[in-house]
């Protein structure tokens, strides 16, 4: 599947406001540890002025995961919705931090890497690619019958179906709400690009992936391959992998 990309997950204080500046194609100085745009300080991840602003444009969700870390402080989690913001060069994304604004930074930098470098076309010409691709729009259907195919609980499907033996090929990383990888959330970025998937709002105003008007083509390209992997599919949705939305 390639290498996992640098992620927004670990940036913070003036190294996160540099990269929300550049994500905003701004024009931003960085000089002695403070950025500034157009003479003026601008520290998103630490001031309201600065990134409540973003977070209200970009209809930003933010909201205290069911977990505490360190001494009792709450992890925040933000979800960046990507739809409606194609155009400007975002896809979904999704990060978390100790703090609701710097949650919600570092979701709007991933949605920004993302976008820029979600698969070319070509990348998924090797057919083991492109089988794996399909079993995940095929998955992304399936799951969605049931409850929302929220974007982590997807995260968690896939690593489920992976550990039970079918390796699609992702690497996962410890994340403090659970096994995330990037790769996989860019390629979801990129089929809902293609229109092959789409993102729903949810009532509760959770996103969740739905099968999208390219669907039925893309997977039925490698049906095959696909209907092979039937049963592993069954197991886990009967088993209830990664029910938990999120």
């Amino acid at each position: 599947m390639g290498t996992e990309r640098p992620e927004a997950a670990t940036l913070e204080g003036a190294a996160l406001d540099l990269a929300v500046a550049q994500a905003l194609r701004l024009s931003p100085e960085f000089v002695d540890g403070v950025v500034s745009v157009d003479g003026v300080r601008f520290a998103p991840s630490r001031d309201w002025a600065d990134g409540g602003p973003l977070i209200e444009q970009f209809r930003m969700r933010i909201h205290v995961l069911e977990l505490s870390w360190g001494r009792g402080q709450a992890l925040w989690a933000a979800e960046f919705p990507g739809f409606g913001f194609e155009d400007n060069g975002f896809a979904h994304g999704w990060s978390s931090g100790p703090t609701p604004l710097l949650a919600a930074m570092r979701a709007l930098v991933a949605a920004r890497a993302l976008h820029r470098t979600a698969p070319a076309d070509n990348e998924w010409e090797d057919a083991g690619r492109r089988e794996a691709v399909a079993l995940l729009v095929e998955l992304v259907r399936r799951a969605g019958v049931g409850s929302p195919a929220t974007p982590m609980r997807v995260q968690r499907l896939v690593e489920h179906l992976q550990r039970d033996g079918l390796n699609l090929g992702y690497r996962f990383t410890e994340r403090p709400y659970g096994q995330y990888c990037e790769t996989l959330a860019s390629d979801l970025a990129r089929l809902t690009a293609l229109g092959v998937l789409r993102l729903k709002r949810e009532a509760a105003g959770v996103s969740s992936y739905m099968p999208g008007a390219e669907a039925g083509d893309f997977v039925a390209r490698e049906r095959g391959y696909v209907d092979r992997h039937r049963l592993a599919l069954d197991h886990l949705l009967r088993d209830g992998g990664g029910t938990t939305s999120a």
